[in-house]
């Protein structure tokens, strides 16, 4: 198995640095492709401190315009030419636990069967308070599956409970090839760009391994240029990541869609409802994209059954977040 990492970085030659220093003593990476999404300087890589060796591994591509996240992995993608890869962002870390993970893969009798290999990370947010992990509803998915540290096959239940995650880029080993075969892609926007990776990667994949092994450490500043700390309309750009997995959702075995299709409904309702809440002023646009919202593949009983949430400010009403062509707007 070897394995390439992908970086998008945007504005953080610091965090960038700090990454490729970690790296460079691991033996890991065949290949690492840094994906400049536009930053306002172009990313030097000469400080002296990372050898020629290591400086030979790696394809630093700069894009013309800003386009997000999403486009820098989709621009890396292309240039990969290992079996494997991971996408990682420029200001997190990883955890000695990542390095057990590939070394058990590349120890199973083949390291082409399965599509990618899921594994907890740190959350910088938790670890301040004295814990370890991410928060308590996300290990409480990992004890569900019955996650052990040696990467096990999820089965289809399995697999439906850990799809809710939040959906991060970073805390997966993909096969390359599975990605391409599938058209697996992130949503070229400002935010929420790996939303579709996520969720068309639990839809589309036949063999999916996990591992209760921490990879990484996840790094949230409260004051930083993160999601997080979005405030603005392009949160709202999030239906368009929505369309792609409604998409997805539409072509896959109708038995899987029952699997999958309520756990999407349930992390997409709550997904809005964060950004409701977070988006000054809370107000009419967010709910107006609300009641246009509308997964098509969804059949109208299930739809009822678990489409509808009661919205903050408005007592009484209860606001579809997910209809289908028989349903209508409250």
């Amino acid at each position: 198995m070897e394995l390439t990492l992908v970086i998008p970085v945007w504005n953080d030659p610091d965090g960038l640095k700090r990454l490729l220093m970690q790296v460079q003593d691991f033996s890991t990476f065949s290949e690492i492709v840094i994906c400049d999404d536009a930053s306002d300087e172009p990313i030097s890589l000469e400080s002296g401190e990372l050898s020629s060796a290591f400086l030979a591994r790696i394809t630093y591509l700069r894009c013309e315009h800003q386009r997000g996240a999403g486009h820098a992995r989709n621009l890396g993608l292309q240039r990969v030419s290992t079996s494997h890869l991971i996408f990682f962002d420029s200001d997190d870390l990883f955890e000695d636990g990542f390095l057990a993970i590939v070394e058990a893969l590349r120890g199973r009798e083949s390291a082409d069967d399965f599509d990618f290999c899921i594994f907890r990370h740190h959350d910088t947010r938790v670890l301040a308070t004295g814990g370890e992990g991410s928060y308590p509803k996300e290990e409480g998915l990992w004890k569900a599956v019955g996650a052990q540290e040696i990467p096990a096959v999820l089965t289809q239940d399995q697999a439906a409970k850990l799809c809710s995650l939040a959906a991060y880029p970073w805390n997966k080993i993909y096969r390359t090839d599975f990605l391409r075969a599938n058209d697996i892609r992130c949503t070229e926007l400002p935010v929420h760009n790996d939303l579709e990776l996520h969720w068309t990667s639990f839809l589309a994949a036949s063999t999916i391994l996990c591992t209760s092994t921490i990879g990484a450490t996840h790094f949230v500043m409260e004051d930083g240029t993160r999601l997080t700390n979005r405030r603005d309309e392009d949160r709202l750009r999030v239906f368009e990541a929505f369309d792609a997995v409604q998409a997805r959702m539409s072509q896959i075995d109708p038995y899987r869609r029952i699997s999958f299709l309520e756990p999407f409904m349930s992390f997409a309702r709550n997904l809005m409802t964060w950004i409701r809440d977070d988006l000054p002023p809370a107000g009419p646009a967010v709910i107006t994209r609300v009641h246009r919202f509308d997964i098509r593949a969804v059949p109208p009983a299930q739809a009822r059954r678990v489409g509808r949430f009661h919205f903050a400010g408005t007592p009484g009403a209860l606001v579809p977040v997910f209809g289908s062509p028989g349903m209508s707007a409250v």
